[in-house]
């Protein structure tokens, strides 16, 4: 990831491709000698194609299961949002599911870690359009700009698990009950 940032990279998402540490043992091995060999460019192609293929088939349950627990023991990935975020690193608010529920239990996770209601707020909203580049036209509310409107009782800078119980929902133009 060092040399993708010095490369100019904005962005690193997903990482679903399994890290050695959580492969099954064939292909750990198989890794390992691709390391050892300086196997070629097809080679490690090839290599990762048989990952993707496989898929969750790829992880060894037992070794993921190790390093989520040792990852929550350590508090790992609470420490690097809490140690980026107080770097001023723009913190972008999203997840894979369609449940919204979801969003919300990160923004909670994003706060205990430290993340201010404000940057909360922005990473879910004008930092993702910048991100897109679509900011222009989405991410804030300004006349001219397309604008979709969580409506919540009290101060969500105040407390951010208001944004999680909206009394009115505005979807391009219409309005939602929840």
């Amino acid at each position: 990831m060092d040399v993708a940032i010095d490369l100019g990279v904005k962005s690193i998402e997903h990482a679903k491709a399994p890290w050695p540490v959580v492969l099954r043992d064939d292909l750990r091995r198989e890794h390992d000698s691709l390391l050892v060999s300086a196997g070629t460019d097809e080679a490690r192609m090839a290599f990762m194609m048989k990952l993707a293929e496989r898929d969750t088939a790829s992880v060894s349950k037992a070794r993921l299961r190790h390093l989520g627990e040792k990852m929550i023991e350590q508090a790992v990935s609470r420490l690097c949002v809490r140690e980026l975020a107080g770097q001023g690193v723009k913190m972008l608010v999203g997840q894979d599911g369609f449940d919204a529920a979801d969003t919300f239990a990160e923004m909670r996770l994003l706060k205990e870690c430290g993340v201010s209601e404000a940057e909360i707020i922005k990473g879910a909203t004008i930092y993702p359009a910048t991100w897109l580049g679509v900011d222009d036209r989405l991410g804030s509310i300004v006349p001219g700009k397309e604008a979709s409107l969580l409506v919540v009782t009290g101060n969500p800078l105040e407390d951010i698990t208001r944004l999680a119980s909206p009394s009115i929902v505005i979807q391009k133009g219409r309005v939602l009950r929840p």
